[in-house]
């Protein structure tokens, strides 16, 4: 049967690299992961780690530096314990990764179309805090808008933890829940969802 790759990230930072998604078999489970750069390899990663909403746990994180990246000399080798492998190409990784990342554009905005309808005018941002100076309170021009982060600073309204919303926000208060890149740094994100 076909295996089936996801990349949910493909981060590059100084001379860090981190890519995760997850890699599925029907039957079978991923032994090992293993990046190699120029054939030589450069780094392992963690495999078989849980998968919200799924009980069959196929999630991959791979780390690494390198000083002198490229991503058209990166392969990504993944091992079964029946011992196939499977190889994904930097090519393959980064055309995964801008999949996902078109697939969340037109998620978003599907939302910002719905919040145009009538009876979407009350906006609750999770992890609202300009933190790097980003403030999207104006996209939400004309409507009721509350962000909540769990420090004080530029754009709080609320200062709380999301996991315990209900202890800071009434039942049924928001039209519509905002959140970006905060969910990744949740310790259940399950729970704030």
């Amino acid at each position: 049967m076909a295996h089936h790759f996801n990349v949910d990230n493909f981060i590059r930072f100084h001379d860090y690299t981190r890519i995760t998604g997850t890699l599925s078999e029907p039957g079978q489970v991923v032994k090992s992961v293993v990046a190699i750069q120029s054939g030589q390899p450069v780094g392992s990663g963690e495999v078989n780690l849980p998968t919200p909403g799924q009980a069959v746990k196929t999630r991959f994180v791979v780390t690494f530096l390198s000083e002198n990246f490229d991503a058209k000399t990166l392969v990504l080798v993944f091992e079964f314990e029946n011992g196939k492998k499977v190889q994904l190409t930097g090519s393959e990784i980064a055309d995964l990764y801008l999949h996902n990342e078109q697939a969340s554009n037109r998620a978003e905005k599907q939302f910002f179309d719905r919040l145009k309808t009538p009876g979407y005018d009350r906006v609750l941002e999770i992890g609202s805090r300009a933190r790097s100076g980003i403030i999207r309170r104006q996209l939400f021009d004309g409507k009721e808008y509350t962000g909540i982060d769990v420090l004080d600073g530029p754009n709080v309204d609320i200062v709380g933890d999301a996991h315990l919303l209900t202890a800071h926000l009434r039942p049924e208060s928001f039209d519509a829940v905002y959140s970006v890149s905060t969910f990744e740094h949740l310790a259940m994100p399950w729970k704030v969802a």
